[in-house]
């Protein structure tokens, strides 16, 4: 009976667990301080990791329609009609997504900047935003 072989050489596998680890902690890091977030805005830590639901408390930190995540969703249901309509919802994703990220980075006294570097480097300004010295106002 043949031994199974792997697709990926044995050699790249500890460098492919060593940077899986460093994506998760990653993404830990810009979850906790995502909560920390939704903290300083006077909400609860848990509000911003549960799908859908944070949308909706984001929206309403921003001050803005609760139907906008009607619009998500329509966005994120655009994307499986084709691939033309993928296309555009991706580029509709994109847009709000910077548009929301700007209102709220906007609450807390910073600019496009910040919003355009909180979505590019998240796990540098998400931290900033979190514990830095930016305050929330309504």
């Amino acid at each position: 009976m043949p031994m199974a072989t792997s697709v990926v050489p044995s050699g790249v596998m500890p460098f492919l667990l060593v940077g899986g680890i460093l994506v998760g902690l990653i993404g830990l890091l810009v979850l906790i301080a995502s909560c920390k977030v939704y903290m300083k805005a006077g909400r609860k830590w848990w509000e911003a990791i549960i799908p859908i639901y944070n949308i909706v408390v984001w929206c309403d930190i921003i001050n803005k329609s609760r139907h906008l995540v009607w619009v998500y969703v329509g966005i994120i249901a655009l994307m499986f009609m084709g691939d033309t309509a993928y296309m555009i919802a991706s580029i509709a994703n994109l847009v709000l997504g910077v548009w929301l990220t700007y209102e709220l980075v906007r609450k807390f006294g910073k600019g496009l900047g910040f919003a355009i570097g909180s979505m590019i480097l998240p796990f540098i300004f998400w931290p900033i935003l979190a514990w830095g010295k930016a305050n929330y106002s309504k």
